[in-house]
């Protein structure tokens, strides 16, 4: 192919269209799921992370089945994170 590479559909949309071009009807979209429930492994503080950053998510339609193993992760290390700050608070941990 010559030339730019094509810009995809999602990402041309928040751009804007200055040039009014033709979208694409043909690109892959990953699928959006309605519920998102807390994975078990997760602490009490992941968990809350879990659900704040769910519902904004969804309030913004940003998220999909993809991103759910990276936001379990993102929230686990949010949970740890949270309970070294609080061991070092109470002076558990120097």
């Amino acid at each position: 192919m010559r030339g730019r590479k094509p810009t995809p559909t999602a990402l041309s949309r928040l751009h804007g269209n200055p040039g009014k071009r033709r979208r694409s009807d043909h690109e892959p979209s990953p699928a959006v799921a309605e519920h998102f429930p807390v994975p078990d492994p997760l602490g009490e503080d992941a968990k809350r992370e879990w659900q704040r950053v769910v519902a904004e998510l969804q309030a913004l339609k940003m998220i999909t089945t993809l991103a759910l193993n990276l936001l379990a992760a993102w929230c686990s290390a949010t949970g740890d994170y949270v309970a070294e700050r609080r061991l070092r608070q109470e002076g558990l941990v120097t």
